[in-house]
């Protein structure tokens, strides 16, 4: 209800969330972490199947401590839309010239322990998968 009164999705309020209490864990201001969204920017791959991914870093400067919260979590989803706008950029290119070294590691899933998914009219069940192999991710924190 919240999200959608305020015109703002879930992953927002998430991420907003979470970095206040980052920002509080942490003693600072600045967060840098990356997360993961679909790839899907450019319009070469929208009628693409397949599964794709691409990292991406987010930068939140908190420094601000007279904003409300809900102003907080509107600059967040500002944030979002404009890192997603250019996402074009590979990740590991700006990593290594910049010297990032995100300590946090975000995903939201939005269908994370639900028994089915819904696309098209259609029901999938998780299945799990065998003799999978555990993917790491090189931050010190991983939140999803």
């Amino acid at each position: 209800e919240f999200c959608n009164d305020n015109s703002v999705s879930k992953n927002t309020l998430f991420i907003s969330s979470v970095i206040l209490g980052l920002n509080k864990f942490t003693f600072s201001d600045k967060t840098l972490m990356t997360t993961i969204f679909n790839g899907r920017s450019s319009p070469n791959y929208f009628n693409t199947q397949g599964f794709l991914v691409k990292t991406i870093p987010f930068l939140i400067n908190n420094e601000n401590r007279k904003l409300s919260i809900m102003d907080f979590i509107k600059s967040v989803d500002q944030t979002w839309k404009d890192v997603l706008k250019n996402s074009i950029y590979p990740y590991t290119n700006i990593a290594e010239k910049y010297q990032l070294k995100p300590e946090f590691f975000y995903a939201y899933n939005e269908f994370l322990g639900s028994d089915e998914l819904k696309i098209n009219n259609k029901s999938y069940r998780p299945q799990e998968l065998a003799d999978a192999e555990l993917i790491t991710v090189d931050s010190k924190i991983t939140l999803s």
